[in-house]
């Protein structure tokens, strides 16, 4: 009786090993099933992340949007304007310049005496047929002690003088004033431009001094920043 007695006990620690043994086993692969899981999630949360800013960075740089001005609706919504410069940025500055006439201003071609730029259209769908872009200059007012009266203004289209007032040099008070809702009330249209299909045009922005500004002692800037906008 006793024999029989250790052989059962000796079941019964078999069997409790086996038991701990499938539960420690249960719990090893419950944790990797877990990881996988987390990793499966980490994975399809990264490419959604992904997909989300490609679409974003896709959206910003290349859509056009729809603009209501009164009772017409200007639509464009498969269309793009690319607005490019080599400078450091698009800030035009004039800081204790000599007055000077309108002839030599219209042929600065000096390191710093001229910005230029470039216009990029093109259409890609068949429900628009033209795109409308607009130059403008903002003056950064707390910066300038130059009144805009003696600040002359001319700008070139693909090596053509752009007239302006029916002019090739305009003073920069005597620009027509900008409409566009996305500047400032100071912001002066220099040129407008309504174009269809895909297009390249290349600018160049100089600004002086008139000639008949009388020079003091007293330190003269003016600076403006030089935008592009579509409709």
């Amino acid at each position: 009786m006793e024999h029989l007695d250790d052989e059962e006990n000796i079941t019964i620690i078999k069997d409790s090993l086996n038991n701990e043994e499938l539960k420690v086993a249960d719990k090893v692969a419950d944790e990797i099933l877990q990881k996988e899981e987390q990793e499966q999630k980490r994975l399809l949360l990264f490419v959604l992340i992904f997909v989300l800013l490609t679409l974003f960075v896709s959206f910003a740089g290349f859509s056009l949007f729809k603009i209501k001005q009164g009772s017409n609706n200007n639509i464009i919504n498969a269309g793009a304007v690319a607005f490019s410069y080599s400078e450091r940025t698009n800030a035009i500055s004039m800081i204790n310049t000599y007055p000077m006439t309108d002839e030599v201003g219209k042929k600065l071609s000096g390191i710093g005496e001229y910005f230029e730029f470039t216009i990029s259209t093109r259409i890609e769908s068949a429900k628009i047929s033209n795109i409308t872009y607009e130059i403008t200059l903002t003056p950064i007012e707390n910066e300038n002690t130059l009144d805009e009266k003696y600040v002359r203004v001319y700008l070139e289209e693909d090596g053509k003088a752009v007239l302006v007032n029916k002019n090739e040099v305009n003073s920069f008070n005597k620009l027509p004033n900008s409409n566009l809702t996305t500047r400032n009330k100071s912001s002066k249209q220099l040129y407008k431009k309504t174009v269809s299909g895909k297009t390249l045009s290349t600018y160049k922005f100089r600004m002086w001094v008139d000639e008949d500004y009388n020079v003091d002692n007293v330190s003269r800037t003016f600076k403006c920043y030089l935008y592009v906008d579509a409709y």
